[in-house]
C-alpha cells in the first residue's frame, strides 16, 4: 500500500523528523510512504484535487471520528486502495480540505501541535500494520 501524507509546515525541529524516520523506516520495507509538507493551505487543496480520484483521502481533525487502535488497523484494511492523509497547520485544516476527503478522523480527543501529529500518525500506522500482522509491537 502507498500512504501519502500532506502535511502544512516544512521547517521542523530535529526531534519532529528523527521521530517521523524512524517509524517511517520501520514501515518502508511492506509500505511506500511518501511524506509532502507544503507550505500553505492552498497547496493542499491543489493536491487533494489531484489525488482524489487514485486514493482514499482521510482529514485528520480534532472533532473527526475517533477511533481506537484496533478500529484505526481495521480500518485501514478495508480502504482498499491507496491512501493520503491530511495535516492541517496550527489552526487546523481548512473547510475546503476537510470537504474533499472520504473521511474525518481523530487521532485523540486530546489537541497536539500540528507537527507532532505526523509523528503520532507515523507511529499509529505502524503499530496497526504491526497489529495486522500479529507482530507483538501492538500490546493490550
Amino acid at each position: 500500500m502507498n500512504i501519502t501524507i500532506l502535511s502544512i509546515g516544512n521547517k521542523m525541529p530535529s526531534w519532529i523528523k528523527s521521530g517521523y524516520e524512524e517509524y517511517a523506516k520501520r514501515l518502508s520495507h511492506e509500505h511506500k510512504i511518501n511524506l509532502i509538507e507544503l507550505a500553505k493551505p492552498d497547496d493542499m487543496l491543489k493536491k487533494i484535487v489531484a489525488q482524489k480520484n487514485k486514493n482514499y483521502i482521510i482529514a485528520l481533525d480534532e472533532h473527526g471520528e475517533l477511533l481506537n487502535t484496533k478500529t484505526f488497523a481495521h480500518k485501514l484494511e478495508t480502504i482498499g486502495k491507496d491512501i493520503t492523509f491530511l495535516i492541517g497547520e496550527a489552526e487546523g485544516l481548512s473547510p475546503d480540505c476537510k470537504s474533499k476527503a472520504d473521511t474525518v478522523w481523530s487521532l485523540s480527543s486530546l489537541t497536539f501541535p500540528h507537527m507532532l501529529v505526523r509523528v503520532i500518525l507515523i507511529e499509529q500506522l505502524y503499530r496497526a500494520f504491526s497489529l495486522l500482522k500479529n507482530h507483538p509491537y501492538h500490546r493490550e
